[in-house]
């Protein structure tokens, strides 16, 4: 209910926590969309994690739809503002060449930003940190 009430009035780190809850909750499929629906409310800098979040949340296609291009915008925009987590899934976006072209100079510059504030790199698909 509190939760509700700040995103009614523009909080964003209401609407990034209720997005949290809704992707955590009962009925995962269905928390999914609706927290996908909330996150993206959190945009303005300062939620690099949230934006991060909504990005995984665009390349596994939970709670949306599939899409790569809207990932790599979403991430880059944790990226930029020095989240570990984002830089390192944009560089393993370049990598595979998804919503990018494939630039091995992109994706070294991103991982080695990600890896120089410790995050850890996997060769697999990125994941949703959440």
């Amino acid at each position: 209910m509190w939760f509700r009430k700040a995103v009614e009035q523009g909080n964003a780190e209401a609407q990034y926590n209720l997005g949290l809850m809704y992707a955590d909750g009962p009925g995962r499929a269905a928390g999914l969309r609706a927290g996908a629906h909330v996150v993206p409310q959190g945009r303005r800098p300062g939620l690099a994690i949230a934006q991060s979040n909504l990005g995984m949340l665009y390349v596994n296609g939970q709670g949306v739809a599939q899409d790569y291009t809207q990932a790599v915008m979403w991430l880059r925009r944790g990226a930029d503002q020095g989240l570990a987590i984002a830089q390192s899934n944009l560089g393993l976006m370049y990598v595979n060449g998804q919503g990018v072209a494939e630039d091995y100079t992109q994706a070294v510059m991103w991982l080695r930003r990600g890896a120089d504030q410790g995050a850890r790199h996997r060769a697999e698909q990125p994941r949703l940190d959440v």
